[in-house]
């Protein structure tokens, strides 16, 4: 009798472990928030003959494929808004390989505003979209077989509250999604209502900068100092003022030829 109770308890830890893990993965799932893929999705793409592939192999795990790398990795969700979005997110690699994952969702007031972030990376990260407003930038990196780096961005737009489709220069051609079944839905947070631009002190902010400002508590006076005291670069029709302050801490700022803040990082 003693020894059937022994044989027994390998039995019972493994089960209180796989519940536990279950409890887990159901709570991580319960905060996940305003994702693009679900179980099942890939998206293929080819972007001057580099080729990106991606997987959704569940609600949070992703497996990427590109030149001679092939790595499934578990993201994490978000438990609150960075940089205007929930989604998921991997901040690190696997062995030699370097990732930083981004995927979720950005809100906007105006496909104009929606278009000037898109600017904001694209010299680095070199977007693509879909007419159906998946948007997808990526950057591969290999100095030598220990040391190589990918960044991958995938987003869906909102202009208040609606899925921005069919923005001009979309790329169907080279960037498609193959769907499980019925196409993904966004499950977007509905307290959420996105700001639109505003004069504070004399000076325009877009919609979106403001979001970001109430965000990261950057109050207009830090922007302001930024403008005046921060380095400046100039980049096009737009200049960016990069700041260091006692309080918010590092930020830039970038403003149009007219003095409006077109965002802020």
């Amino acid at each position: 009798m003693i020894m059937s109770k022994v044989s027994v308890i390998p039995k019972i830890l493994a089960i209180l472990v796989l519940v536990n893990i279950s409890a887990c993965d159901a709570m991580k799932q319960y905060f996940v928030k305003e994702t693009v893929m679900c179980e099942g999705m890939e998206i293929f793409a080819n972007r001057k003959g580099e080729r990106l592939h991606i997987k959704a192999d569940s609600m949070m795990s992703r497996t990427y494929t590109i030149n001679d790398i092939n790595v499934s990795v578990s993201l994490i969700p978000r438990l609150s808004r960075w940089y205007g979005g929930f989604g998921l997110y991997r901040p690190n690699g696997v062995d030699n390989l370097h990732l930083v994952i981004e995927e979720g969702v950005q809100h906007f007031s105006s496909s104009d505003e929606a278009l000037e972030w898109l600017d904001w990376q694209n010299d680095r990260l070199g977007y693509m979209y879909t007419s159906s407003g998946l948007i997808l930038g990526w950057k591969y990196q290999v100095k030598d077989e220990r040391q190589k780096a990918l960044t991958i961005e995938v987003w869906k737009f909102f202009v208040n509250g609606v899925e921005l489709k069919n923005m001009s220069g979309a790329n169907n051609e080279h960037l498609f999604i193959v769907d499980p079944g019925e196409p993904c839905q966004a499950q977007l947070e509905e307290s959420f209502t996105p700001s639109k631009s505003k004069t504070i002190d004399g000076r325009l902010y877009s919609g979106k900068v403001i979001d970001l400002m109430y965000e990261r508590d950057i109050l207009p006076s830090k922007v302001e100092q930024a403008i005046k005291d921060g380095e400046a670069q100039s980049r096009d029709s737009h200049t960016f003022f990069f700041y260091n302050d006692s309080e918010a801490g590092f930020f830039w700022v970038k403003v149009d030829r007219s003095g409006r803040v077109v965002l802020i990082g």
